[in-house]
């Protein structure tokens, strides 16, 4: 991948603490306190900043955000998922073998 496809893709990643966030609230009805969302902006933010590409010209930005973006969700969905199912296989310690295996 080009210098200026990791400078795009990097902070599109850091999406996913906050989608982490989103998909407890939908998929675990779970409350996320204003703390947490505080921390997973700042989170992401900071990621962002730290990986912006200066001076790169950009190639395929629109491509490069869709797929990564679509990475960040489908991360975040199977980190909420192992949450939501691992307590029915007897643990995390059982469920990610079998699915990872």
């Amino acid at each position: 991948m080009p210098a200026a496809h990791s400078g795009q893709a990097t902070p599109v990643l850091g999406l996913k603490i906050l989608l982490v966030a989103l998909f407890t609230m939908l998929l675990l009805a779970k409350r996320v306190s204003a703390t947490l969302w505080a921390a997973a902006a700042l989170s992401s933010l900071a990621i962002a900043l730290l990986n912006s590409a200066r001076g790169a010209k950009p190639h395929h930005v629109g491509s490069t955000i869709l797929y990564t973006g679509t990475s960040a969700a489908m991360f975040a969905l199977f980190d909420v998922l192992v949450q939501k199912w691992s307590p029915a296989w007897g643990g995390a310690g059982r469920l990610l073998p079998a699915m990872l295996g």
